[in-house]
């Protein structure tokens, strides 16, 4: 067999390796080199460390070529000659384990290969790695851009860019640091490290540290050694007890302002951080950027949202001192049925803002009525019955909130077709509104009426017992009442 078709054999089982995600531990690459090159060709298998590519199997110790270390600028891609030995390095890197081997294969001088058709099956084979090795990243990258397309909440999507960091720069931490411009400070929002929570409660003035210079510059920087750097603010390791030995800083700089900082602490087996390590930190920090200031800019108009949503709640309870907190508490207790039922955040959301709102109609609502010390008459308990249509309305025309009018408009329908606005039954009736109904009638038994007193918490729960089926959705009753021994001591916290 031909060493063009060794080598063939060889590169060809590795590339399967890196398609598959596999990594070829020592005896399994040394079997695989074995089989491929046969005994008469010297080979050589290192790994890599901070010193260098270092030997661990030599299958021709006489060899000279096949030397204990060689350094990252020795490697050879193409067919090299020093003296009378003539070589190629094969140099893989698994992404996926952050793990680097080289295999020398020295020909003897009795063999007389092909070069050129010998070395470029060489070219090809680290042609084929490193678009392997790009598309693997640009794998990991996509998923960024995709969980702040789909995730809401962006404390997830930066949880994950950090993970991805350190997975892919293979380091021994990453760790994502905001700016207070009040203060003038950085705080750490993320930390994927060992000693993450010491690490949250330390604080970085802005005029120190390489957090601070990239922070105040906007600059980039790699710091292989940071016992020697002057900006290296050694408090981080002493008030977290972990140990800094290197790190690469990017800037995150949306609409060319600075809001943070993303770092990459401790190259795994102490190697150092290059070039290329710098321009990944840097796409994941423009990635984080995008969705870091859509999410302040959601922030603030969440912020607006909620402030109008607690004065039209504060407009409603001053006109009636008997349903001050009822919002409130009904609101608290939906989501706790939520949660319950194991519905997923996005819904969970929907079940608290519809909540609060639930009896926002009753604005409409005349004094007389909303405000009669005694039991209602027919034609008054008719007006009352108007105020789900009339908070619906209000709210229709108000964009974004289309998913939660259901809530607002039926949570007054009845399991058993019996309630109103429509009359709707059973699962007929939208599964926001039957939770808001489980959380009011509770809310409403256990607080204080112009007609009545509240009623203890045992007994109303016996009474929620009681509707199950008829006023209330059996289902959500029973998960409800199985989860309230978690959520009783909140519960009579609230009343």
């Amino acid at each position: 067999m031909s060493i063009l078709r060794q080598t063939l054999n060889l590169i060809n089982t590795l590339q399967k390796a890196l398609l598959n995600g596999e990594y070829p531990h020592s005896k399994t690459l040394i079997s695989l080199c074995i089989q491929a090159l046969g005994n008469e060709i010297p080979f050589g298998i290192y790994t890599e460390t901070s010193k260098g590519f270092l030997n661990v199997f030599k299958s021709e110790k006489k060899t000279k070529v096949l030397k204990d270390v060689v350094s990252e600028n020795e490697i050879s891609k193409k067919i090299r000659k020093l003296g009378d030995e003539t070589f190629f390095d094969i140099a893989i890197f698994f992404r996926k384990f952050q793990r680097k081997i080289l295999i020398r294969v020295s020909l003897p001088p009795l063999l007389q290969p092909d070069e050129e058709n010998l070395s470029e099956v060489i070219n090809s084979f680290y042609s084929f790695q490193e678009l392997y090795d790009r598309n693997y990243v640009l794998l990991e990258l996509i998923k960024i851009l995709k969980a702040t397309a789909e995730v809401d909440d962006i404390e997830e999507v930066i949880e994950n860019a950090t993970k991805v960091t350190k997975k892919l720069l293979g380091t021994q931490g990453a760790s994502i640091l905001l700016k207070d411009e009040k203060k003038d400070e950085l705080f750490f929002k993320v930390v994927e490290s060992e000693k993450s929570d010491k690490i949250k409660e330390v604080r970085i003035p802005t005029s120190k540290g390489i957090a601070g210079y990239t922070a105040r510059t906007g600059k980039s920087l790699i710091v292989n050694d940071v016992s020697s750097h002057p900006e290296f603010y050694s408090k981080v390791d002493e008030k977290s007890g972990f140990t800094t030995k290197s790190l690469i800083s990017a800037a995150i700089k949306p609409l060319n302002r600075t809001i943070g900082v993303i770092e990459a602490v401790n190259k795994l087996r102490e190697t150092n951080f290059t070039e290329e390590d710098l321009e990944l930190l840097e796409t994941i920090a423009d990635i984080l950027g995008i969705s870091l200031i859509n999410s302040i800019l959601h922030q603030k108009i969440n912020k607006i949202s909620t402030d109008i949503i607690k004065a039209l709640i504060t407009a409603l309870e001053a006109r009636d001192e008997y349903t001050k907190g009822h919002s409130y508490r009904v609101q608290i207790f939906s989501v706790k049925i939520a949660r319950a039922l194991g519905l997923p955040s996005k819904k969970i959301k929907k079940v608290e803002l519809s909540s609060i709102l639930h009896d926002i109609g009753k604005i409409g609502i005349p004094d007389n009525i909303l405000r009669k010390p005694g039991k209602l008459s027919e034609e008054e308990y008719e007006t009352i019955k108007k105020h789900p249509i009339i908070g619906y309305n209000i709210l229709s025309s108000v964009e974004g909130l289309e998913d939660i009018l259901d809530g607002i408009k039926y949570h007054h329908e009845k399991f058993d077709g019996t309630g109103y606005p429509e009359g709707l039954k059973g699962k007929d009736i939208p599964l926001i509104a039957r939770i808001i109904a489980v959380a009011d009638t509770l809310d409403a038994m256990t607080s204080d009426r112009p007609y009545r007193k509240a009623l203890p918490l045992e007994i109303a729960l016996e009474e929620i017992k009681k509707v199950k089926g008829t006023q209330l959705d059996p289902e959500i009753v029973e998960t409800f009442l199985n989860s309230f021994s978690k959520t009783e001591e909140t519960l009579q916290d609230n009343m």
